[in-house]
């Protein structure tokens, strides 16, 4: 009884962190990817 509290617990408190992080670090590397994208785009219009 103990260890299936335990688990139930430990399910709800792991499951929302991972979709609030899962937007969060989707747009951190679509924010780096625009980065690298600008920096060749301005890169060829300078060079």
């Amino acid at each position: 009884m103990q260890t299936i509290n335990h688990k139930n617990a430990r399910n709800e408190t792991r499951r929302p962190p991972m979709p609030a992080y899962d937007p969060a670090i989707r747009a951190a590397g679509s924010a780096l990817l625009s980065q690298r994208e600008l920096r060749r785009i301005v890169a060829d219009i300078i060079g």
